[in-house]
């Protein structure tokens, strides 16, 4: 069972905040506060609640074990239930996790066809996205350098609080997106793709981006002949041009209610 989050101006809504989605200048800094909340609440249930505890022990309880505990045992055969909390605990610590199969199989001590199953069993059930690495010819459905992140962000809060991960993994679940693009060590987080068209998107988890930070969108742009790329961050909205090209610089809070 998928269960999806409400939207932030669902959130603000269901809140009583329908205000703050009408006058966004007024109360920016009021938006801002709302959306940090809206990262760990953004489940109904949750939305009026105050105690994090409390709540993230809900997302476990009615989530993650119930899918470990219940769903898939009732969906498939010879679950092995200790891995798949090993693998969501790993996953959900480090989201973004680089997946190889061979060296996680030996690490777990099972063959790489068991890890291989348990892997798709999470992603039957919603509960990690497999993003892969962007390759233009074939759109590659290759297993190399594939990352795992939480299928909805607010679950990873269960195991840990690395919010530079956490704001990644709630931006990939906002655009549902299945590719980055990693060549050497230059990467860029994500990939919006529909149809012809792409869409670079990458995240920063601070106020200011220098010019030099955003060194690899210039070069990925250059490189795939794209005009507008989207940089998520904490700070005031701008637009950076270059060479007849540009990059947008938008809050995460303020792109959320632009959609």
């Amino acid at each position: 069972i998928n269960i999806t989050p409400l939207s932030f101006k669902e959130f603000l809504e269901l809140g009583g905040k329908q205000k703050l989605v009408e006058n966004q200048k007024l109360y920016s800094r009021e938006i801002k506060k709302e959306f940090f909340s809206y990262l760990l609440k953004s489940f109904p249930e949750t939305i009026k609640w105050d105690n994090e505890l409390v709540i993230k022990d809900y997302l476990r309880t009615t989530i993650i074990d119930k899918v470990i505990k219940t769903d898939l045992p009732e969906r498939f055969s010879n679950i092995n239930k200790e891995l798949l909390y090993s693998l969501i605990e790993l996953f959900y610590k480090d989201p973004g996790f680089y997946l190889d199969y061979d060296n996680l199989s030996k690490t777990l001590r099972i063959s790489k066809n068991t890890l291989y199953k348990h892997i798709f069993y999470l992603e039957f059930c919603y509960l990690i996205r497999i993003v892969k690495n962007f390759r233009p010819s074939t759109l590659s459905t290759s297993r190399k350098l594939q990352r795992v992140y939480p299928y909805w962000w607010n679950l990873a809060y269960c195991y840990g609080e690395n919010n530079d991960k956490i704001l990644e993994s709630f931006v990939l679940s906002s655009i549902n997106g299945k590719y980055y693009w990693r060549n050497l060590e230059k990467e860029i987080d994500f990939l919006k793709i529909e149809g012809r068209n792409i869409l670079p998107i990458e995240v920063k988890n601070r106020e200011k981006v220098e010019n030099r930070d955003v060194n690899t969108l210039k070069l990925f742009m250059y490189k795939y002949k794209i005009n507008t790329s989207l940089l998520l961050y904490l700070g005031d909205k701008e637009i950076r041009e270059f060479d007849g090209r540009k990059i947008e610089f938008v809050s995460f809070w303020s792109w959320l209610l632009m959609q």
